[in-house]
């Protein structure tokens, strides 16, 4: 796991809501009901004509194919980011030391500062960012 993959933990959530977000309004936007005026005439003699208001879902065949595929895509999308948000949770969970697990939960999926982390945990920015290379070169050297 490097630096670079642990700060995309908040886009990637971001981007999980926004996916769902998505998905919502394309199910929203299939089940509008849409007005259609029909013009029309009376049967008989003198024949006026009148103006008939239709509520209804009009979907076409090719638009329900295109959103369901658009739906699938953005499905499979937001699946994809879940899983690797689920990977990096996996990840700071797995750390032994407790310090070292808050700081990289504070940094990383809370999204603070080094700054904001070393005042919480009473420690030296530069502390901090030591733990975290620390912890991250040591890594390395196992795999």
């Amino acid at each position: 796991m490097t630096k670079d993959e642990l700060r995309r933990y908040r886009d990637l959530e971001e981007e999980v809501l926004y996916y769902q977000k998505k998905l919502k309004s394309i199910q929203q936007n299939i089940k509008q009901v849409q007005r259609v005026d029909v013009v029309g005439s009376s049967k008989e003699y003198p024949y006026t004509p009148k103006v008939y208001h239709i509520n209804g879902v009009i979907i076409t065949e090719s638009t329900k194919s295109k959103l369901d595929r658009y739906s699938d895509m953005i499905l499979k999308r937001k699946e994809e980011s879940a899983v690797k948000l689920l990977e990096l949770q996996t990840f700071i969970n797995q750390i032994e030391d407790c310090c070292t697990r808050r700081i990289f939960t504070l940094l990383y999926i809370e999204g603070k500062s080094q700054i904001a982390v070393s005042r919480i945990m009473h420690m030296d920015q530069s502390s901090i960012s030591r733990k975290v290379d620390n912890y991250l070169n040591c890594i390395k050297c196992i795999k």
